[in-house]
Formats: C-alpha cells, structure tokens, sequence
C-alpha cells in the first residue's frame, strides 16, 4: 500500500489530500476513488471521484472536501489538464485555494468561498466571545472530549434533527459518519467535544487530525435548549488544545461569502479565524448535456423535499440518503 497519507512527509498535515480522509468519505456510497498519479513531477497524487449518473460524468475533486491543498494558479491548471486528458468526457470539478479572483484558461468559477484557521500566534478570540464562553460555564454548561460511539451516535441524533427540522433537508447517512469515525477518531486521529447541560448534550464538534493541525468538520447544536453560547465554550476548550501545543491550528471550514452566511463567518472570525480564500473551478467538455443535468438534479431535489415532508423515521431517512447524497457530491 503507498503512503497516501504522507506520513513523515511535508504533504501529511492536510486532511483533504490523504487517503485516509479519502477512502472514509468515498466508500459508504460506493463511489469510484481514483488517483491522480503522475500529474505533476514535484506534487504527491492527489484524490478524485469519477461519477456516473443520469446527469452526466463528472470528475469532482474532490467530493464531501472543502478544498485540495492547491495554492499555485498553474499547479490547478496542470491538474485540470491531467484529468481532462484522462476523461475527456467528464465535467470536471477542482476545489483549490486560489484567490477568488484568479482566472484559469478554459475554466469557470462555480464557486467563491472562504476558510477560517486558529493558529496559538493569530488573533485569538475576541472579548465578546470569551465573555460568552464564561457565561455558559456560569449558566452550568461544561465541555468534555469524547472518543467513544456513544458519543458519535449522539452528535448523528442531534446533526439529523437540525438538518430535517432547521434546514428542511436530508442529513448524511449514518455510515457516512461512521467510516470517518473508524478511520480517524478510533485509531487516534480525532475525538468529539461535547457540551453538556443538566447531564444532556447540548452541541456536538467533529474534530479530525492529521499530524498535529486539526479539522473541524462537522457540529451540531440543540434547537432545544435556551442555554446560550455552548459553542463558544467548545473553541475556548480548542483554544487551550492549541495553548497546550496537543495541535497547531485548527481548520475551521468552509463558509459561503453570501449574506447568508454572514453570521458565520462573523463567528468565526470571532473566536479568532483568520481568513483564506476558496475557489471553486470547473471545465466542461464539448458536448456535455447541461440541460439534462439541470433537470436531473431538480428532480432529485423534489425528492428531497418529499422525504423531509413524509416525517420518515431517522432510520429509514438515513437508508434512503444513502443512494441520494453521492448525486450532491
């Protein structure tokens, strides 16, 4: 088996490059994992999907990631020439680090994004959030780390609830969860950060590592609860994690530059994010029938909203988004 997960190497701290990240997110839903080998002499091989549906084939780079670690302009280009040499036939998806504003030949942007990172010497949170963060502790929340499934299976309750409830959409599949949880937290490389209440979870953060650099992938909130700011208190625990020097920084995400998700990004800036951009690139070959992607994906959007309207229970919710969510990748 080849180092995919470059350990030893300069390439092992990114989350999103190695196999490990790779393999979880690619085979509860079967789909078709390939490897750039080869694309650029000085570069490791880099991970892609080739996906087949009614809508299309396209090669997307890579799916369920917010980003490959690609920050040289020519470096994307290159990668984007490899794949369309290899799969003429394919749309092809890259999502890299550049600029928002950087133009490639042949390419257009399908998305603008930025990701947020807590490094020990960045501007660390600001006095607003670290008074939040001490009036949840003063209102009794506290925050423990956990590495067990019971703890995975908690997170996956609450992150289902907020999907169906809140934003009216299917969550992931349970396996889904599952795989990354057996690749990463319970072979050491991650854990969850619970806040507690009266003795009930009432938020939940997904944290995966590589090297020492921390991911934070996934969390989940109660829409019960009036308890204020248990977010807050999970990064001043994250933040101490990165004191102690048990990580070096801390991946924040993807969040959109809309004014949707202003309240986000104000957040994360606030618990002390930096921000970097993120751009999405696509290549389309001749021939390739738009149209009929367009109304593929339309219809599987009204399929989704019947399965949020048909109050399914999470089990069978769960079985069905297992078929449904490799055409959202």
């Amino acid at each position: 088996m080849t180092n995919r997960d470059y350990q030893g190497t300069d390439f092992e701290d990114n989350l999103f490059r190695g196999e490990a990240w790779a393999r979880a997110v690619t085979a509860p839903y079967g789909l078709d994992l390939r490897w750039a080998e080869g694309w650029s002499a000085t570069a490791p091989p880099l991970p892609y999907v080739l996906r087949k549906s009614l809508g299309g084939t396209r090669v997307l780079a890579l799916p369920f990631s917010d980003y490959l670690p690609l920050k040289n302009a020519s470096e994307v280009s290159q990668l984007a020439q490899y794949l369309r040499d290899v799969h003429p036939e394919a749309a092809i998806t890259i999502k890299t680090e550049l600029p928002n504003d950087t133009e490639l030949a042949g390419a257009r942007v399908v998305r603008t994004a930025v990701l947020h990172t807590i490094t020990p010497d960045g501007p660390g949170p600001n006095g607003k959030f670290r008074a939040n963060a001490r009036r949840a502790t003063r209102d009794g929340v506290t925050v423990r780390k956990a590495t067990d499934e019971g703890a995975l299976e908690r997170f996956y309750a609450m992150y289902a609830n907020l999907r169906t409830r809140k934003f009216r959409s299917i969550p992931q599949p349970y396996v889904f969860f599952k795989s990354i949880f057996d690749a990463f937290i319970a072979t050491g490389r991650g854990y969850l950060v619970e806040a507690l209440y009266e003795g009930r979870m009432i938020a939940s953060f997904v944290i995966l590592l590589t090297g020492k650099r921390a991911f934070h992938k996934f969390s989940a909130s109660s829409l019960d609860t009036l308890v204020p700011r248990p977010n807050n208190l999970i990064f001043s625990f994250l933040h101490e994690e990165l004191a102690a020097g048990r990580i070096e920084s801390l991946d924040l995400g993807l969040s959109g530059l809309s004014e949707k998700y202003a309240g986000l990004r104000y957040f994360k800036s606030t618990a002390g994010g930096v921000e970097s951009p993120l751009t999405y690139y696509e290549w389309m070959p001749a021939g390739f029938d738009v149209a009929a992607e367009k109304q593929f994906k339309e219809h599987l959007g009204e399929l989704t909203k019947k399965m949020v309207n048909a109050n399914l229970t999470p089990e069978q919710l769960s079985s069905l988004s297992l078929v449904i969510y490799p055409n959202f990748a």
